[in-house]
Parts: C-alpha cells; structure tokens; sequence
C-alpha cells in the first residue's frame, strides 16, 4: 500500500511568558501510521527540556459521546516516554510510530516566548 505524508496544524505557544509553557493540541492523528515533529531552528535553545505529551482524547473535536469539550474517555495529558525528552534535546526531529493515542502537545521550558510562536511543524504518515 502506498504512504504519503500530510501536515497537522504546527504546534504553537499557548501562553507569552517565559517559564513551563505547553504548545497547542493537535489531534486528526488517527489514520496516522507514524508522526514527526519538526522542531524550528528559532526554538531549538526554548524546547531543549521539551516533553512529548498525548491524550486519549482528540483536541479537534468540539464534542463526543458524553458532551465533554473532546473528551474520549480521559481528559488528561501523559508523558508519552521521558526518552522522547533527550531526543528532542539533541535532535532537530523526532519520529513516532505505532500511534496510539488521539492528541499530541510539547510540553516545554522556554526562556521566552511569545503567544502563538511556531516551535514546531508536524506531519503525518497515513496509508492511501
């Protein structure tokens, strides 16, 4: 079967302060077969303590079964591994496979930023 490769919506600052900051939610990510995050040039010093976090629930629905804004079964955030934090320290990408959640986050230091700042892009494999 044939793969190709489509962008989600770049993670963005959601706050302009300095300090522990979280980049938006991005969700769509179920016909994902692999993930990868482009961290931008600009940020590399703001996310080098950057942690990957994902949900169960997908941050682009405005609704679900229960009425809860997005809520699948859990409303929360989680580590998705703290080796996923060196890698993005040391790298300029990260690739995920074997996706198995619904919502995606960087969860991240920086020393400054400013509200709606890109940190990085993110694209998606999927199968046609």
């Amino acid at each position: 079967m044939p793969l190709i490769v489509r962008d989600l919506p770049p993670f963005k600052t959601v706050s302009s302060s300095g300090g522990a900051n979280v980049s938006n939610g991005v969700g769509g990510i179920d016909d994902a077969s692999a993930i990868t995050i482009f961290i931008t040039s600009s940020s590399i010093s703001d996310v080098g303590s950057a942690v990957i976090q994902v949900s169960q629930f997908d941050p682009n629905l405005a609704t679900s079964a229960s009425g809860e804004l997005g809520t699948v079964q859990s409303s929360a955030w989680v580590t998705l591994s703290t080796a996923i934090a060196a890698t993005v320290s040391s790298s300029k990408s990260v690739f995920i496979n074997q996706i198995a959640f619904r919502g995606l986050r960087l969860s991240y230091t920086s020393s400054s930023s400013s509200k709606g700042e890109i940190v990085a892009f993110v694209s998606k494999q999927v199968t046609v």
